[in-house]
């Protein structure tokens, strides 16, 4: 796709294809095991900082629509996965406060 430039890397639809064709084969939970994960050439090929922010939530997702009445297991299930990718993903803390933008003006008066 991105040779033929149907979706050209990093835009949305390769982002949404990407999730949705990889996340069964990203490591996620121990208690569910994937059939085949990704080898490490081909993580390091598809798999980005955005890529790692978006599959903890929809790996989160995922599972919890499975278990959708039962809170300790998705508590559980939702520390594992983000302890997992904790090391992958960098989060940038402006990029999630909602005060950031204010306090960037702040700083720079």
């Amino acid at each position: 796709m991105w040779e033929l430039k149907l979706a050209p890397r990093d835009s949305f639809v390769d982002q949404v294809f990407r999730l949705v064709l990889f996340h069964d084969s990203v490591e996620s939970l121990a208690t569910r095991p994937n059939m085949l994960n990704l080898s490490p050439k081909e993580e390091a090929k598809y798999c980005d900082q955005t890529f790692y922010k978006l599959i903890q939530v929809l790996l989160i997702a995922d599972n919890e629509s499975y278990f959708l009445f039962d809170e300790s297991h998705q508590g559980r299930c939702r520390r594992e996965i983000t302890t997992l990718f904790a090391s992958l993903v960098k989060i940038d803390p402006r990029e999630t406060a909602s005060d950031s933008e204010e306090k960037e003006i702040d700083q720079n008066i």
